[in-house]
């Protein structure tokens, strides 16, 4: 809301995440969520990934999807909160995998990951970012992860949805939005900037190291892909009917 009504000036700026995607199908927002900014440009990704507690008896995202089959509406999956990323993700899976699977609120994913860790969450589809640690220290087991390619840092789990949920995909991501009216020549200026920053080898290696992608999308293209992206997102929130409380 500050930078929707901060002077287009190129001195406030705003980075944005998945969830700015989301929100519109969720929240009455006070601002135009097509009409107040100018994208920047998109400057990385990261995406979900499909852990389970280590008893769970399942070793694959198909062994996962036949226990849930099995055992409807007994299988738990922990969530960071109604409408977050994690949430949706969780969401979607369940739609395209065609599960009936009860999907609890937490606040926020570390609480989330707890209960997954601790056996009383069966299921999370957290960030790799936040997730790798507790990975990497055996108290989750990975299945898959949610983006279209496999992780470098996790080499040998495949995507979810090569591993039989065909066109999954839940990727979290960032970019740089300005107030909409910003002139061409500063939106160009940010550009070219932070395409120097997103080049360099130290800030590809930050991104590496936290399971994510650095990536440059310029304006338009960025423009593009956040309308896609809020069609998707709030595709899902409509089917699956959430509200917030």
């Amino acid at each position: 809301e500050i930078t929707a009504k901060a002077a287009p000036d190129g001195h406030t700026l705003l980075i944005i995440a998945a969830g700015h995607a989301i929100n519109p199908t969720l929240y009455k927002l006070p601002y135009d969520h097509d009409k107040s900014f100018t994208p920047i440009a998109k400057m990385g990704s990261g995406p979900n990934v499909l852990t389970v507690y280590p008893g769970v008896p399942a070793n694959s995202v198909k062994e996962l999807i036949a226990l849930a089959k099995k055992q409807p509406g007994k299988l738990v999956c922990a969530s960071s909160g109604i409408g977050s990323f994690m949430h949706l993700g969780s969401e979607l899976f369940k739609m395209m995998a065609g599960i009936d699977i009860k999907i609890v609120q937490f606040k926020g994913g570390g609480p989330a990951m707890i209960d997954t860790m601790g056996g009383h969450s069966h299921i999370s589809l957290g960030t790799l970012t936040q997730s790798l640690p507790q990975i990497k220290s055996g108290k989750l087991k990975v299945l898959g992860v949610g983006g279209k390619k496999r992780n470098q840092m996790l080499p040998d789990a495949p995507t979810i949805a090569e591993a039989g949920v065909t066109g999954y995909e839940a990727t979290n991501w960032w970019g740089m939005l300005a107030p909409a009216g910003t002139p061409k020549s500063i939106v160009e200026r940010l550009q070219k900037e932070l395409l120097v920053i997103m080049s360099a080898e130290d800030t590809k290696k930050m991104f590496a190291d936290q399971g994510a992608d650095a990536e440059m999308m310029g304006s338009d293209e960025f423009g593009k892909f956040i309308i896609a992206e809020t069609e998707k997102w709030g595709k899902v929130v409509k089917e699956s009917n959430i509200k917030v409380e």
